[in-house]
């Protein structure tokens, strides 16, 4: 990746050693969503039914969750905003999928 001087990549996107740094992520994603889940440990502590319930929501198009939601709802309602066509997905998902397809071997 060629990185410009003020320490962005030719698209814009802030790079650390080479790689998206945690701010560059935080502000990929909905505003008060501020801890993507990049990693499988953080994935698998997540509550499988919030996950779910955010899935739907966001699948459905509803509107972005406020603050009073939890973080496994934040990350399946980023996803299911992206599989229903309502948003593109962010870098931290692009991370995530990354993760998620070498630890199975098969594409999510």
């Amino acid at each position: 990746m060629t990185q410009k001087q003020d320490g962005r990549s030719p698209s814009g996107r802030a790079v650390v050693n080479g790689a998206a740094s945690v701010s560059a992520l935080r502000a990929s994603v909905p505003s008060a969503y501020v801890a993507p889940v990049t990693d499988l440990s953080d994935l698998d502590s997540l509550d499988d039914t919030e996950m779910v319930e955010g899935y739907l929501d966001g699948f459905n198009g509803e509107p972005e969750p406020q603050g009073n939601r939890s973080r496994a709802y934040w990350h399946g309602w980023c996803n299911g905003a992206v599989d229903g066509k309502h948003r593109e997905p962010d870098e931290a998902q692009r991370i995530l999928a990354s993760k998620v397809v070498g630890r199975s071997g098969e594409r999510p």
